[in-house]
């Protein structure tokens, strides 16, 4: 209901956040929270994206380890791609890092929602999704189902 109880649910209940927040200590290195109101969000909307030398390297399926494939992905691919593409430049001018990983939640015609920043995907700390790291050129990869003719 207030910040400080948010604060301490996260500090109490999770261990990842516990885990980055002690890295960061030790690291000497600013700790950055952002706390925005919960959204429920249907795992074909959320996508993983690549930011290298401020340029957008890829976009994933974020929902992949299953083998869950979502028509809804490829019956909106090319607005998916291009949300995120015209969202791309508000971020990159935003972010003080030249290279990192953040989700998004895909919102039809509207401005992707921002769901979380993670370490650069040079460093071998986050999840690459569909990519390897020498294939980030730029593709948006996602599962795809059979395709009848």
């Amino acid at each position: 209901m207030n910040g400080q109880k948010a604060i301490s649910v996260l500090l109490t209940s999770r261990e990842r956040v516990r885990f980055d927040l002690s890295v960061s200590i030790l690291a000497d290195s600013p700790v950055y929270m952002f706390l925005r109101d919960w959204t429920d969000i249907a795992p074909w909307r959320e996508f993983r994206c690549f930011m290298i030398g401020r340029e957008l390297r890829g976009i994933s399926q974020y929902h992949y380890r299953g083998g869950q494939q979502y028509n809804e992905i490829m019956d909106h691919e090319t607005e998916i791609r291009s949300a995120i593409a015209s969202f791309f430049p508000k971020f990159r001018d935003a972010c003080h890092l030249d290279d990192v990983v953040f989700d998004l939640a895909y919102r039809g015609a509207r401005d992707p929602i921002l769901i979380e920043i993670n370490p650069s995907p040079l460093s071998g700390l986050s999840d690459l999704c569909l990519f390897e790291r020498e294939h980030l050129n730029g593709e948006f990869r996602f599962l795809r189902g059979a395709v009848s003719s």
